[in-house]
């Protein structure tokens, strides 16, 4: 597996430094992000997608524990805590690797990365059928993508605008667009993501989608500027 991107939850400024110091001799990562509470880390989790995670179980603002219990779809998940006794309830939870218990050296860390790389995050796409198949609720729906508008987040789910009707999946936006089409859909903001043969319009700051609005977000630009030259390229978008 190819870690490309974690996210090391962590309080601690101490920690955060030494765990960054350990995973810069681990060069198996394209971008490590950090962050110090819980509610910074939901709003990560459910935006951007995490390969990996670092999790301390006491945060100031929130259990990690109940981030475990809560998050749908979390990434292999190592957990760094300075009490034991959390041990057998992260793991009962489920998605935890490995609990690292503060000190830990260099080894025993390599050693929890180790474990966390034997993990198969692959999931079945069903994108080259022309469609994909979400949860939603407690029953799988399926959605063509054809006739998805656009897909909006929506706090740790997502919200799928279809033919002009909401529905919300128990998918964050991240795990949504490893599963469409780079082709047919552009994320075009961390809170949005457009079908591109529904655009009507564009302008330097929005996309619209007939009468909607979708705000375009600076790191996007890129995608943007793609779409600008695909829209002007296809006559039967104009």
């Amino acid at each position: 597996m190819n870690i490309r991107q974690c996210l090391i939850v962590e309080d601690s400024e101490p920690f955060r430094l030494l765990i960054e110091s350990y995973l810069k001799k681990i060069p198996l990562f394209r971008t490590v992000k950090v962050c110090e509470s819980y509610f910074e880390a939901i709003d990560i989790l459910a935006t951007e997608k995490i390969d990996l995670l670092f999790l301390d179980i006491q945060l100031p603002d929130g259990s990690g524990l109940n981030l475990l219990r809560t998050f749908p779809n979390l990434p292999p998940t190592i957990i760094i805590t300075s009490h034991s006794d959390y041990a057998v309830e992260s793991y009962e939870i489920g998605r935890t690797v490995d609990f690292l218990l503060k000190p830990f050296d260099f080894d025993r860390f390599a050693l929890a990365v180790n474990r966390a790389l034997s993990i198969n995050l692959s999931k079945h796409s069903f994108k080259d059928q022309g469609f994909i198949v979400v949860k939603m609720g407690r029953t799988l729906q399926r959605f063509n993508l054809e006739e998805i508008d656009y897909i909006e987040a929506y706090t740790i789910y997502s919200k799928i605008i279809y033919n002009g009707t909401t529905y919300v999946v128990n998918e964050i936006i991240s795990a949504l667009n490893e599963q469409l089409d780079p082709y047919q859909f552009i994320r075009v903001h961390k809170s949005y993501i457009i079908n591109i043969k529904k655009v009507s319009s564009i302008d330097s700051k929005q996309v619209w989608l007939d009468k909607v609005s979708i705000p375009m977000g600076k790191s996007y630009k890129p995608n943007f500027e793609g779409l600008l030259r695909l829209f002007d390229k296809n006559p039967s978008m104009n």
